[in-house]
């Protein structure tokens, strides 16, 4: 993730999908879905919050986890928001917590027997994985509900979870599975779409096959 290639004085639309900033250990093999920020994690937003405040942004769209929103409420605050005003300017959007999931109740049982780390790696290898889409339709899905909120000579900020993160990299850019090559915290990709021009860290990428919403 290149922050260097985003250009405000560009006419088209810029995107930026990130992984939240540093969490608390999860107990077990579960989604930690009220896991908090370390106080390094919020700090760390902030920093970045700070160095993307040159450009307008749009309101930040975020996995419903409490970690991804304690995420885009601390950007806001590094960008110059108070924290009353960077609540109100963060949206909880469910496809980034489950664009490449499936079956819910069958991907729960899938991390529960395993690591977290291991399931997304094994699906990132294309292994078949109970309750998860293919890395492909995930992806274009996935593609498919961010550029709608992209907007001309602005910035969507789109918190989720690497996860979600690698898959698309993978998928669309020149990723490859690695244990040892793990997107970090604050870590993704920059979006820019201009006309039916779409560039995933400046890879020029096909439109998404299926509307929104599929």
């Amino acid at each position: 993730m290149k922050l260097s290639n985003i250009d405000p004085s560009q006419p088209g639309a810029w995107g930026l999908l990130i992984r939240h900033a540093e969490r608390h250990s999860i107990a077990g093999h579960g989604f930690g879905l009220d896991v908090e920020l370390t106080d390094a994690g919020r700090a760390a937003a902030r920093v970045l919050g700070a160095d993307l405040s040159a450009m307008p942004w749009n309101p930040v769209r975020v996995s419903p986890l409490l970690r991804c929103r304690q995420t885009a409420v601390e950007l806001w605050v590094g960008c110059g928001r108070s924290t009353a005003e960077a609540e109100g300017s963060v949206i909880s959007d469910p496809l980034l917590a489950a664009a490449y999931v499936d079956d819910p109740e069958a991907v729960q049982r899938s991390f529960a027997a395993t690591r977290p780390e291991d399931v997304i790696l094994a699906h990132l290898r294309g292994e078949t994985i109970d309750g998860l889409r293919s890395i492909a339709e995930g992806s274009e899905l996935l593609l498919a509900g961010l550029l709608p909120h992209l907007e001309p000579s602005t910035l969507t900020i789109f918190v989720t979870h690497d996860a979600l993160v690698l898959p698309l990299q993978c998928h669309y850019g020149s990723r490859k599975p690695s244990a040892e090559d793990w997107v970090g915290y604050l870590e993704g990709s920059v979006l820019y779409a201009e006309g039916e021009t779409v560039t995933i860290d400046d890879v020029s990428v096909p439109l998404p096959a299926f509307p929104e919403g599929r």
